[in-house]
Parts: C-alpha cells; sequence; structure tokens
C-alpha cells in the first residue's frame, strides 16, 4: 500500500517553475509522524513521509501552504476554537518550516452544518441577528447532540465587499464576531463574490490579490479535508474583476463594479484533478463545496430542467472531474434560496443550492420582524447527517414558524388583500411584472415545501379527499409582505436583486369551497412524513393569523 501511494505521488506531483523557496515542516499526533498526508501551495502536492515530514518548493503564488486533513483526525483551531489550523501563511520569497498537530478521533459518524451567505456588515441590526438566528441555533445543535461531532462550513459571502471601508466591517471583523459570539464549532470556510477586496483595481493579477485577504485571515481560497469516510473539497468559482466604468462614482475603498466571471480557474481544475487521484476508493463520498451553483433549474418552461451555470464549461468540467465517484454532492450557496439539482448526464452528482442565513440580506428581520429569503424559504442551514458513506440533509429555518418544512397559503384571502388594499395595487402599477394575486383562481390552495428534492411527495386533502396537486413556478406571498411592500412603501420602487424571486417549490391545488380545512402531508426523501392541517379562511398578515410572542 505504501508503495501505491507514492508510486501515485510521482504520477500527481507538479512542481512550479521556478523554485524560489522551500517550506517544510511535520504532521504529527501525539508526537507521532503522520504518513501519506498531502500538503499544497495550490499548485504541488506532496505526501509526509514515514515520520510526517513534507518539503514544498516553488513560488508560493497564493501566498499559503495548506494540507487535507485525513479521515478520523480532528486538527488544531486557533485561539478564537473555530477557526481550524490547516494552513499557513508563507512568503515565496523565504524558507519557512511549519509544523502541524493532529488529534485522532472517531468522525465516522458527524454532523455538517451548511450555512451559506451571512453577508454580516454591521448593518440592519445583521450582527445581533446572526446571533440569534445562525449563532444560537447552532448552540442549540451542539447541546442537543452531546458527545456527536459537528463540525461547519459557510458557502461564500461571509461578509459584504462594498461596506468593508465605509463601515469598517470586513473579514478581520467576520472572525471577530464568530470569536465573540463563542461560535462553538470547527469552521470550514468557502469564499464568495463579496468576501474578494474590491479595493484592487482591474488587472491581470486581480483575482489572486483580491482574493489574498481571504487567504491571510480565513482560510484556503480552495482546500480538501476529510471527515471520517467523506472526502470534502472547497473550490472557488469566482474570478473577480472589478472592472472600472468610465465616470462611474465609486464608494469609498471600492475600485470598480464588483462584477465577476463564474467558474474555476484552469490552475484550481488542475490542482482538484490531483487532489482526487489520491483518494483511490470511488465509493468514496465525494462533497464538494462552493459560492455559485454549477447547476440551476430552468424555470421560465415549468420543466424544472437541470442546466449548467458556470462559464466556460467550468460546470461540465467538474462533473468530468469527478465522473468516477459514485456519489458526488455539490453544496452551492449564492441565490439565497433553496433547490436541489440533478444533472441528467451525471447520475452521480447532486447539487443542494442551500438558502441563506442573512435570508433577504437581514432586511426582512429589519423590515417586518421575520426572516424570510427571496423565494420564500424561512433564512436558515442545512444539516447534513453523515454515517459513514451514508449522506443525508435537511434544512433548518431560523424563522419563528413551528412548521419549518413548508408554508401554507389559502389563496383566497391573499386574493383579497391583493384586490381590497391599497399597498399591493399602487406597487403593481410601478411593478408591472410581479404577480398579481387579484386574478388567482377560486379556493387555491399553495404549499411552499422549502427543501423540496424530486424524490419527495406533497399531498393536499380537502378534509379526507385527496386533491389533484400541481408544482409550479410562483412568487412566495409571504416574502411580498415581509420585503417588497415595506420597501415600496419606504421608496416607491422595489430593488430588483431583493425582491421575491419565483421559486421552484411551490405546489397548487383547488378545493371545493373556501371553508373546509385542508391537511398538507409531505413525505421526504428519508421517508420522514411532516403534516399540517390549517382551518380556512386563514388569514394573509405577516403572521399568518398565528400569534407570535
Amino acid at each position: 500500500m505504501r508503495k501505491t501511494i507514492f508510486a501515485l505521488l510521482a504520477a500527481v506531483t507538479f512542481f512550479a517553475a521556478a523554485s524560489a523557496s522551500t517550506v517544510t515542516g511535520r504532521i504529527t499526533c501525539e508526537g507521532n509522524g503522520v504518513a501519506g498526508v498531502p500538503v499544497s501551495d495550490g499548485v504541488s502536492i506532496v505526501l509526509t513521509d514515514s515520520l510526517g515530514r513534507y518539503s514544498l518548493s516553488g513560488a508560493m503564488p497564493y501566498g499559503i501552504i495548506f494540507y487535507t486533513l485525513p479521515g478520523g483526525y480532528e486538527p488544531e483551531t486557533y485561539d478564537n476554537g473555530f477557526q481550524v489550523r490547516i494552513f499557513a501563511a508563507v512568503d515565496g520569497d523565504r524558507d519557512a518550516t511549519h509544523d502541524f498537530a493532529l488529534r485522532r478521533v472517531d468522525n465516522d459518524s458527524h454532523l455538517m452544518i451548511v450555512g451559506a451567505d451571512s453577508h454580516l456588515a454591521h448593518r440592519l441590526g445583521d450582527l445581533e441577528q446572526f446571533d440569534s438566528l445562525f449563532v444560537s441555533p447552532v448552540k442549540g445543535i451542539v447541546a442537543d447532540n452531546p458527545g456527536k461531532k459537528i463540525y461547519s462550513t459557510i458557502l461564500g459571502d461571509l461578509t459584504w465587499d462594498q461596506f468593508w471601508t465605509t463601515n469598517s466591517y470586513g473579514l478581520p471583523e467576520f472572525v471577530a464576531t464568530m470569536a465573540d459570539a463563542g461560535y462553538p464549532v470547527m469552521l470550514f470556510p468557502v469564499i464568495g463574490n463579496h468576501d474578494n477586496d474590491p479595493s484592487v483595481p482591474a488587472g491581470d493579477d486581480t483575482d489572486m490579490l483580491s482574493s489574498e485577504p481571504f487567504r491571510q485571515t480565513v482560510a484556503p481560497s480552495f482546500y480538501s479535508f476529510n471527515l471520517g469516510k467523506v472526502h470534502y473539497v472547497v473550490l472557488d468559482d469566482v474570478v473577480y474583476r472589478n472592472d472600472r466604468t468610465d465616470g462611474r462614482r465609486y464608494k469609498r475603498g471600492v475600485a470598480g463594479n464588483r462584477n465577476y466571471e463564474r467558474r474555476y480557474t484552469d490552475d484550481q481544475l488542475d490542482w482538484l484533478r490531483r487532489d482526487l487521484a489520491l483518494v483511490e476508493d470511488k465509493t468514496t463520498p465525494v462533497v464538494i463545496m462552493f459560492h455559485v451553483p454549477a447547476w440551476r433549474l430552468k424555470l421560465d418552461d415549468g420543466s424544472f430542467a437541470t442546466r449548467a451555470n458556470l462559464a466556460d464549461g467550468s460546470s461540465e468540467a467538474l462533473a468530468d472531474i469527478v465522473g468516477d465517484f459514485e456519489n458526488v454532492t455539490l453544496l452551492s450557496g449564492h441565490t439565497h434560496y433553496n433547490y436541489h439539482a440533478h444533472p441528467d448526464n451525471h447520475p452521480n452528482i447532486h447539487e443542494n443550492n442551500v438558502a441563506a442565513i442573512c435570508a433577504t440580506w437581514w432586511w426582512t428581520g429589519h423590515l417586518s420582524d421575520r426572516h424570510i429569503c427571496v423565494d420564500g424559504s424561512p433564512g436558515g442551514f442545512a444539516l447534513y447527517d453523515i454515517d459513514g458513506k451514508t449522506v443525508a440533509s435537511e434544512y433548518i429555518g431560523t424563522d419563528r414558524e413551528d412548521n419549518k418544512h413548508f408554508r401554507v397559503y389559502d389563496m383566497n384571502t391573499v386574493r383579497d388583500y391583493y384586490r381590497d388594499e391599497e399597498a399591493p395595487r399602487a406597487m403593481l402599477e410601478v411593478c408591472r411584472n410581479r404577480t398579481d394575486y387579484a386574478e388567482i383562481a377560486d379556493n387555491t390552495v399553495y404549499v411552499n415545501v422549502f427543501d423540496y428534492d424530486n424524490d419527495w411527495l406533497v399531498e393536499i386533502f380537502e378534509g379526507d379527499r385527496p386533491l389533484e396537486v400541481r408544482r409550479i413556478v410562483a412568487e412566495d406571498p409571504l416574502h411580498t409582505l415581509a420585503y417588497d411592500l415595506p420597501v415600496f412603501a419606504l421608496s416607491n420602487k422595489v430593488p430588483g436583486v431583493f425582491a421575491t424571486t419565483p421559486t421552484s417549490h411551490i405546489f397548487e391545488a383547488v378545493t371545493a369551497d373556501a371553508d373546509t380545512p385542508v391537511t398538507v402531508r409531505v413525505t421526504d426523501g428519508r421517508g420522514r412524513v411532516f403534516t399540517e392541517t390549517v382551518e380556512r379562511p386563514r388569514a394573509f398578515d405577516i403572521n399568518l393569523g398565528l400569534k407570535h410572542q
């Protein structure tokens, strides 16, 4: 086995053309060297020898070195308790030594908390909302699972680049916020487009330079690690450009339009091939985490078909690289809504695009005391339960509703609101592309099933009578109430990027009358059944007629 590993190393190791420095060190557990651990500078990959020693030579273009955590171990953390010490800053012109210590654990069974898009910027009470709506629930999961190994990620946009200077809140402040909150589990973070330095002007090295603060302060911009029997990879699918428009005025600390390309660089894909070549067992579950989704659902024709989302063939390139693995889970954020994608030509791939920690950029909590994403999902995170090679997940909403799996609308009362109230009529006069629910058919019921996937079953009953259920593309009415209408009242317009977005997980049925209770029964892919009976008419207000303490 040892000969096989080192023969493979010879095949996958690539050395930079000009060796500018050498970094050496040891990876140990209880003082003993750990052999066969991959160590990389983002270009070369070497394996530790029988004494746990490694040596990397090259230009160190990313300014760091990092190692791939072996399964059955945990890394050290920095003093803040949540940042994993799997990387070290290096100077490409100087030799250096960096040692790393591991501790042996049984993490074949573990939980992975998957958040996305925290968008902290010290505005709209976001720090307080973040503590109560993310950190506190994470602490609750830890308290409810004593002895369980629990880890976490945030899938990019930890911060909000345009406010780094004006609000004096950037990546160091994010790290301090997490530390001050006593964040209780290790974090394996992802870089997002808003985690790039907006003060770096457009040029040949913009992407490398703008992502440097993330690498120096938070984590590598791409890396891998093993937990138990699962191989995790973090990638960066944002190529930051920051082009400047002549004559346009920019905020202090912002040099350009903060624009970017959604793709992987060739260098990163080359590194990924080398990384995955070291995973010999192709039945190993591979979980790849990045910011911008690789696959999207086609909504304009109601087919919900999966289409590639990344530019320059990056989605297909990624699929080809993982083609030999049986079970590949892709985790992405960026969109602030939930969906699951299964690319037709790649049956081994399942992408879970996870709705946002910040919901609608913290706006709905600020405006309406609700925490709702643009697709109507409550703000929250996914919880992955890993048992050996079995990977299962659910979405954890942190809004105040009792039922976090779906929300039921009596569209008769939604229709009456749209017909009778001045606020929606005034908005629709200006925002003519928005749905006018004043025209919806009598006795329609909507159910927004937040984490719906293709193997779920949605049933709606009028009394005991099953109804015909259709999956449709629609806007979630409560998000309009929580965000669009308050913003319109303040500004006479609804900002497009934050407005209610047509979503793929609303289900429709039509009842025989307006007063009979309806029961919704949702069965998820794990066979778990969630039910709710709703009396009608059901009020349409910010609390859907429910009392809120």
